[in-house]
């Protein structure tokens, strides 16, 4: 019980000193990138493509055959993602709703077997800017 509380108020301190320095920053000039709300779009994405990730990856790991859907495996997306998360046929693709120089782009996580059941991912997201598109994806 003890942890939790303490790691509850690390927590809360880290995001004041954060929510601090952007305040800041604000107030010196230096406005947040012109790319903020695409990687905040981004990182909110990739989280819940994680556990989209997981639940294909265990459903492959017991039966060698990619789900078709994300109701075959029980998925179902996070609230607060800017976009709809899918799957088809094992294949996780975010459509992002928002910010605007995001919609309707999209970002593509695909499994392959690497031969000895485990599953390996390639991500492709050829239509977002080079500025947010995640480190090594195509």
């Amino acid at each position: 019980m003890k942890i939790a509380a303490i790691t509850a108020n690390v927590l809360a301190i880290g995001l004041a000193v954060l929510a601090t320095q952007a305040s800041a920053a604000r107030a010196a000039g230096q406005d947040a990138d012109p790319d903020a709300g695409a990687r905040a779009a981004l990182a909110s994405a990739l989280q819940g493509m994680a556990r989209a990730k997981l639940a294909v990856s265990e459903r492959y790991t017991k039966t060698h055959a990619w789900a078709h859907d994300a109701t075959a495996i029980g998925f179902e997306a996070p609230a607060g993602i800017p976009g709809r998360i899918a799957i088809a046929d094992g294949t996780i693709t975010v459509t992002f709703d928002a910010p605007a120089s995001m919609a309707g782009k999209t970002l593509k996580l695909i499994p392959s077997d690497t031969g000895d059941g485990m599953v390996h991912w390639r991500c492709e997201a050829p239509a977002l800017p080079a500025t947010v598109r995640p480190k090594g994806c195509e």
